[in-house]
């Protein structure tokens, strides 16, 4: 079934620069995943589409979901207590016992023309059309914080600060034990852009102090890197980390994720369910 949400919506100033917010709802968000027109994000027992053009909300799903991610237009749904992965017109794929992903889900994406899935100790790749994986075990027993990948290779940051490095076939390159734990990755102009549970971003010629709490998200776009803290602090930085532009508390929790699409749209998203947008091409941050 599907229902319709009035939307919360209303500006949030600062000087020049303005916001335009919806909110979700009291949820605790858990996962997200955005095209170039559409949002997606789950709490623990729901899915919601966000309209990006329109700023409508649509609630659809009451089931715990495990994660989701869009691949070619349409939102892939893993749930949790199903061994099949959906799409938006129903069941692709069912998964055998011997594979099939447990609560220990912590990292799902698509990647070009594969999927890869965390199963506990286990990283699973699929072919585009779910006919084919690979199964590579890892050899460290802790759980998987977040992950990244950029020119064909993958990045992993587990909860015990060892990040680990593959290649697009999962063939293992490099362990590096890190001083604190990585907790956002991101492009920056082809390099690997990262920042960890101290307020650090650390890119691949400078590491810079950012702020006192955690670092939740990064997002580097127009020639700036944008950056979420766990208070719900909204930094942007010229792209050498050495000019900040722009400071300011946009949420009261959180900043879970940070993207940016076609539309030259900043869009950050709290843990409890609130959306900022603000258009790069109309105005600048100040």
């Amino acid at each position: 079934m599907i229902r319709f949400f009035t939307v919360t919506f209303a500006l949030l100033l600062s000087g020049a620069c303005a916001f335009e917010t919806l909110n979700v709802g009291d949820i605790s968000v858990q996962n997200l995943a955005l095209s170039d027109k559409k949002l997606a994000l789950s709490g623990k027992n729901e899915l919601f589409f966000i309209d990006l053009k329109n700023k409508s909300i649509v609630k659809k799903y009451q089931s715990r979901i495990l994660s989701i991610n869009f691949k070619n237009g349409k939102l892939i749904i893993l749930f949790n207590n199903l061994n099949k992965i959906f799409n938006d017109t129903g069941e692709i794929f069912t998964f055998k016992n011997s594979i099939k992903p447990t609560l220990n889900l912590l990292s799902f994406q698509n990647i070009d023309d594969f999927y890869l899935f965390s199963n506990g100790r286990n990283l699973l790749k699929f072919d585009s059309n779910f006919k084919n994986f690979k199964k590579i075990t890892l050899n460290n027993s802790v759980k998987i914080k977040s992950s990244f990948t950029l020119n064909d290779k993958i990045y992993i940051s587990f909860f015990d600060r060892n990040l680990v490095l593959f290649d697009k076939n999962l063939n293992f390159l490099k362990q590096d034990k890190k001083p604190f734990l990585i907790t956002a990755f991101a492009n920056l102009k082809g390099e690997i852009l990262m920042g960890d549970n101290k307020g650090f971003v650390i890119a691949k010629k400078n590491k810079k102090k950012i702020s006192n709490l955690q670092i939740d998200a990064l997002l580097c776009c127009q020639n700036k890197i944008f950056i979420g803290d766990w208070g719900g602090n909204l930094y942007a930085y010229s792209d050498d980390l050495q000019n900040q532009i722009y400071k300011k508390q946009i949420f009261n929790d959180r900043v879970m994720a940070l993207f940016c699409n076609q539309n030259e749209d900043l869009i950050a998203i709290s843990w409890n369910g609130k959306i900022a947008i603000f258009n790069l091409k109309e105005r600048e941050l100040s």
